[in-house]
C-alpha cells in the first residue's frame, strides 16, 4: 500500500501551521501481519518555512528475537540557514516472552541504538551532537517504565547528561525512579511526573550555548 500526501505549495492547517511539498508512505502489509515495513519519505516538504527531506522506516518481524528496527536518515533546513542532519537507528529485541505469544505478562524486551547529527550554522561553523544507548535498555511489559539502561547526551564531544533508568533496582523490579547527571551533579528524577525532559533538554540547552558562543540560537 502507498500513500501519499501531497500539500502542493502551500496548505494551512487548523493550527496555523503551512506545510508544502510531499510525504510518501509504503506499507508492505498490514500492521497484525507476521512481518512488515512502512518506509516514509520526505520530497521536498516544509513545515512553514523549515525544509525536511529524508526517509524513515520500520522493519517488523513478531516471530524474529530482533522483531523492530528503525533507521532515519534526515536533513532540516531552518529559515535562517541552519542545517541539521541526524541519523538514527534504533532496535527492539525480545529477551523473554518471545516463545509464548499468547502470554504478554513474561515479555521482556530490550532497545539498543543512537541518535547522531550534525548542525552547521549559518556563519560555516559546525556542531555535533548524539543520544547513544549506552547500556541497552530493559522493558517489561507489566511496567510502564525502564528498569535499566542508560541514555547518554553528548553536544560538542562533551557529555552533557547521562539518564540512569536502572540505578537503584536489580531490573526485575518495577518503579518510576531514574538518575540524572549533569556538570550540576546528580538528581533523582520522578519519571512519573515527566518533568525530567525539560530538565534535560534546559540542561542540554544551557550547554549547547556554551559550545556554540554567538550562535546561541539552538531553539
Amino acid at each position: 500500500l502507498t500513500i501519499s500526501l501531497n500539500y502542493g505549495d502551500s496548505t494551512v492547517l487548523n493550527n496555523g501551521k503551512v506545510l508544502s511539498g510531499e510525504i510518501v508512505m509504503v506499507i508492505s502489509a498490514p500492521r497484525n501481519s507476521q512481518d512488515y515495513s512502512r518506509l516514509v519519505s520526505f520530497n521536498d516538504f516544509s513545515v512553514d518555512s523549515m525544509l525536511i527531506s529524508g526517509t524513515s522506516e520500520v522493519v517488523v518481524d513478531k516471530l524474529d528475537s530482533t522483531f523492530r528496527k528503525l533507521e532515519s536518515e534526515m536533513t532540516f533546513i531552518y529559515p535562517d540557514g541552519t542545517i541539521v542532519t541526524r541519523s538514527a537507528e534504533r532496535v527492539w529485541q525480545w529477551l523473554a516472552g518471545l516463545d509464548t505469544p499468547e502470554i504478554q505478562s513474561d515479555d521482556v524486551v530490550v532497545i539498543t541504538g543512537e541518535v547522531t547529527g550534525t548542525i552547521v550554522w549559518p556563519d560555516g561553523t559546525e556542531e555535533t551532537y548524539s543520544k547513544t544507548i549506552a547500556t541497552p535498555l530493559k522493558r517489561l511489559a507489566m511496567c510502564r517504565y525502564m528498569v535499566e539502561g542508560e541514555v547518554e547526551v553528548r553536544v560538542g564531544g562533551s557529555t552533557v547528561s547521562i539518564l540512569d533508568y536502572g540505578y537503584n533496582e536489580s531490573g526485575e523490579d518495577c518503579d518510576h525512579y531514574a538518575l540524572l547527571t549533569t556538570d550540576a551533579g546528580d538528581e533523582v528524577i520522578d519519571l512519573s511526573e515527566k518533568h525530567y525532559n525539560g530538565l534535560a533538554k534546559q540542561k542540554m540547552q544551557q550547554n549547547q550555548h556554551q559550545y556554540s558562543g554567538e550562535n546561541g540560537n539552538q531553539n
